[in-house]
């Protein structure tokens, strides 16, 4: 798809994917969190994650499910839909329901992008505890509305653009 898109939509395209990864998993019944910018994360453990490589005219979004592994190294928290589901999962099927959750919030990315804001709110992790960006040290109280992280530091609000916050 080649659509040209203003420069808020993609400072939230991670975030309208990682929402659309968190819905197509709720169709499971599973009650995910996502962990600001690119991760969705199960019971405290990552089930998914979503890059994505900007350039001056595209993006390329790439998105990573744990669907059918039996087992991780204990030192990277992770699971996976088999060790959730107990049952294994058609690949086909969950990337063709992926890819439609992909386009629905790519159109509301499109047409209401403040909707964006507000999903990732509501799954948003870690939400008042401690955190970490580079030199940045505070408390980790939400997302702006162009999806920056927001850490309150001594009564001053720093947004953090990109990166990982460490909790």
């Amino acid at each position: 798809m080649n659509v040209e898109q203003p420069k808020k939509s993609l400072e939230l395209l991670s975030l309208a994917m990682g929402v659309a990864v968190a819905k197509l998993l709720e169709g499971f019944n599973l009650l995910v969190g996502i962990k600001w910018v690119n991760d969705i994360y199960f019971q405290d453990k990552k089930l998914a994650g979503i890059l994505i490589e900007n350039s001056k005219n595209s993006s390329i979004i790439g998105i990573g499910i744990n669907v059918n592994q039996v087992s991780f190294p204990k030192e990277l928290n992770a699971t996976s839909l088999y060790l959730i589901l107990q049952r294994e999962l058609s690949l086909k099927e969950l990337a063709l329901e992926l890819l439609s959750q992909v386009f629905i919030y790519l159109e509301v990315l499109s047409k209401a992008p403040e909707r964006i804001v507000q999903e990732v709110s509501k799954k948003l992790l870690y939400v008042g505890k401690l955190a970490t960006s580079g030199s940045i040290k505070g408390t980790f109280i939400g997302i702006s509305e162009n999806g920056y992280a927001l850490l309150k530091s001594n009564g001053k609000v720093y947004q953090v653009r990109s990166g990982e916050l460490k909790f």
